[in-house]
């Protein structure tokens, strides 16, 4: 599937992952967040323990935030680099940890997987409209973020932050990941924006 996907429009989340792995396989790192429903199996390579902070066991919607901050936290202190990738509903229920990160000196390397949706409940809606004989193409309302976009870039930016983005083309994210990961592990908070397709 992630050959299958490599080169799509918007950028498929597989690849993101992918591409963030190669940008960070060399570095002593920690990762503090990932996206669960977006992950690709066999691409992201854990040694043992001590690679990977876990997910927030309930699927909330605004976890991330404070757990990639936490866990660069603990990642700086051990040596590691903290690696988070979040997704932009996520993020934006507490970007001001961003915030607390650069004014704490945290590096970090945080990838923004921006599908313009809290999209943690679109196929539950979609299933239940189903169940119910309601249309399921309203499955979007109230999880949509747009109308207008958001640039999380910039937000970032106004935190203090290295930002990155908004990355739309695939082949740009290689040089995107390296630069703002050389960023992360020279003590920046590094944000890079991505903007990605929803499944």
């Amino acid at each position: 599937e992630l050959r299958a996907r490599w080169s799509d429009t918007p950028i498929w989340p597989g690849r993101l992952v992918a591409e963030t792995w190669a940008a960070v396989r060399d570095a002593d790192r920690l990762l503090t967040l990932r996206n669960t429903r977006s992950w690709p199996a066999g691409v992201w390579e854990f040694g043992g323990a001590g690679e990977y902070l876990g997910h927030s066991g309930g699927g909330g919607v605004g976890y991330g935030p404070g757990a990639m901050v936490g866990g660069a936290l603990a990642a700086r202190d051990r040596g590691q680099l903290g690696v988070a990738i979040v997704g932009d509903g996520d993020l934006l229920m507490a970007s001001g940890a961003l915030w607390t990160a650069t004014h704490y000196k945290i590096p970090m390397l945080v990838v923004v997987n921006d599908n313009s949706s809290f999209y943690n409940d679109e196929p539950h809606q979609a299933h239940v409209a189903r169940h119910r004989g309601r249309p399921e193409e309203n499955s979007w309302i109230g999880m949509r973020i747009g109308d207008p976009a958001i640039d999380i870039a910039g937000l970032a930016a106004s935190y203090g932050c290295a930002a990155h983005g908004t990355v739309e083309d695939p082949e740009k994210l290689p040089a995107v990941l390296r630069a703002a990961t050389a960023d992360a592990v020279d003590g920046a908070v590094a944000v890079v924006h991505v903007r990605t397709a929803r499944h």
